[in-house]
């Protein structure tokens, strides 16, 4: 798709809605992306945020190009080049990367407009071959940018275990729209730690919660208890635990 260009201090930028239909996401998914990576992006260099009078202005252009916007919001976000590659390597979907090659190719690239057929023969053809090196570079930064991603998924180790597997499990769950796809890949993975290391996550989650009873834990103290706090109980689960996430976060495309 050609979104409609937006200009922003000599900049072409992409709006938070721009950005999420031409990677075919939603706007919450980009939101949601930026708000779990914020320390990842950098105002000025990744996105202009863009609020109070600024705003104000910026809503008339938008209505000059017919670009709608809530006219209502106190502020809105708007993505540079940078920014769009971020999204991308977040989203880590081949249609997001097959996007954002087009989009730097065709939108943050201008370049004046020739006509080839007036070019000689030499001239064309040297044009053809550097079109061609330049989607081969393209292709492999988008191949490095992938492998990086596994590289550090792969790294997954036992220290930071729970806080970087909740990571991962969000950024699966945030490739399906669905309300309850939170809950689904981790039934799926718990299911799986299941089927490899021959456990009963179930089993020993009740197991664990009659022992807090018998102990004179709270009622409370005892519905708090997870699937994740059983797995921490057991050296061998966890590194189950992490070889499925790390199986799972490699299939959907996500890194840490």
């Amino acid at each position: 798709m050609n979104p409609k260009i937006v200009n922003y201090k000599n900049q072409r930028v992409l709006t938070t809605e721009q950005l999420a239909e031409t990677y075919e996401a939603t706007p919450q998914q980009i939101s949601q992306n930026f708000i779990n990576n914020k320390s990842n992006f950098k105002e000025n260099l990744h996105y202009f945020y863009v609020a109070g009078d600024d705003l104000k202005q910026l809503k008339g252009y938008f209505d000059e190009i017919e670009l709608p916007i809530n006219k209502f919001a106190s502020h809105i976000y708007l993505w540079t080049r940078r920014g769009a590659s971020r999204h991308c390597k977040l989203l880590g979907t081949d249609k997001a990367w097959e996007q954002f090659d087009s989009l730097e190719a065709s939108y943050f690239e201008i370049h004046p407009q020739i006509d080839e057929s007036q070019l000689s023969p030499e001239l064309q053809m040297a044009n053809s071959i550097l079109r061609t090196l330049q989607n081969h570079e393209l292709e492999q930064k988008r191949l490095s940018a992938k492998v990086d991603g596994i590289k550090e998924v792969v790294g997954l180790n036992s220290s930071n275990w729970r806080q970087d597997t909740q990571k991962l499990i969000s950024k699966i769950a945030l490739k399906d729209d669905r309300a309850d796809a939170f809950k689904e890949v981790h039934t799926a993975i718990y299911k799986e730690v299941d089927r490899r290391g021959g456990f009963d996550l179930e089993r020993r989650l009740i197991n664990k919660r009659q022992r807090l009873a018998y102990e004179g834990a709270s009622k409370t103290a005892q519905n708090k208890l997870n699937k994740v706090d059983v797995i921490a109980d057991d050296k061998r689960v966890i590194e189950v635990y992490l070889a499925v996430v790390k199986d799972f976060a490699i299939h959907y495309g996500v890194e840490i």
